[in-house]
């Protein structure tokens, strides 16, 4: 083979190859990226966090048992301290970790029914009403009623879903990512064996992960951009700007993921430099 038809080939091969390695490093990116993002703990406790999402939860819980209250003759004053944001964040944290960690937990409620069964009571006679067995037992029936409304409130809806999904996506980050990785070693290994001066095979390797990183943040930036996520029809309004924070924030991890393949590009592109400059001065 003439030594031209040698060097088309080994070009041919390299860019092959250095496709090849940036489709492998795009898609341990996109898994590192869901991995770090979407199915990150630490992503979801810190959205709850940053939208005041338990305010809301206690919020909303006010506004339903007060409408829950008005059949039975009861003023919004009997639910004065009822609920307390303290205790409402303290619960639902304590929901949320054992859901995500696949563990029973039921919100302690008695402190809200006793609170509420107490401020009947104190309503009551201020003006002057006197109840039956009977009226007391509904009392205590309706304060119970508001604690399981706290209760189902506290919960974050599809929470067992987002669980069930992140068990099953584990298991292919810990198999697809090393295998992925390995890959892309084997093709900078080859990439390095096919040329004869390592400038050039650095060469390929840098377009691969400025590629990498170009088809990593693509998506997630149009998705930033468009927003259609935003457009989403979900209920109630403390929920869907969870939701959106959430994804926003998970979008973002690829952002990152793509940053730090490009600023290896730019490492790889001084390397090839200093090589090349190298190289010069030697033949000089």
């Amino acid at each position: 083979m003439s030594k031209h038809k040698k060097g088309t080939s080994s070009f041919l091969i390299s860019t092959i190859v250095a496709l090849l390695l940036s489709i492998f490093l795009t898609m341990a990116s996109y898994l590192g990226g869901i991995y770090f993002g979407a199915f990150n703990k630490t992503v979801v406790l810190d959205s709850i966090n940053k939208t005041s999402y338990y305010n809301a939860v206690m919020d909303n819980t006010l506004d339903s048992a007060e409408s829950m209250a008005i059949p039975i003759g009861l003023k919004p004053e009997v639910f004065y301290n009822v609920f307390t944001l303290e205790e409402t964040s303290a619960e639902g944290k304590a929901l949320i970790q054992a859901d995500l960690a696949e563990k029973d937990y039921t919100p302690n409620t008695s402190k809200v029914v006793d609170r509420l069964v107490t401020n009947i009571n104190l309503y009551l006679k201020r003006n002057n009403l006197t109840v039956t067995t009977e009226q007391q037992a509904n009392i205590t029936t309706f304060a119970n009623d508001i604690g399981n409304e706290y209760a189902n409130n506290l919960s974050i809806p599809y929470i067992t879903y987002y669980t069930s999904l992140r068990n099953i996506f584990l298991k292919l980050v810990y198999f697809g990512v090393p295998l992925l990785l390995l890959l892309s070693a084997f093709a900078v290994s080859l990439l390095i064996k096919m040329q004869k001066w390592i400038h050039k095979s650095l060469r390929f390797v840098a377009y691969s992960t400025l590629s990498a990183s170009i088809m990593t943040a693509g998506f997630p930036i149009f998705l930033l951009v468009t927003g259609p996520y935003k457009r989403l029809n979900v209920t109630p309004e403390y929920f869907y700007n969870f939701i959106v924070h959430y994804i926003t924030e998970s979008l973002f991890t690829f952002i990152y993921i793509s940053v730090l393949l490009f600023v290896i590009s730019i490492v790889v592109m001084i390397v090839i430099f200093f090589k090349k400059r190298e190289l010069i001065r030697k033949r000089n």
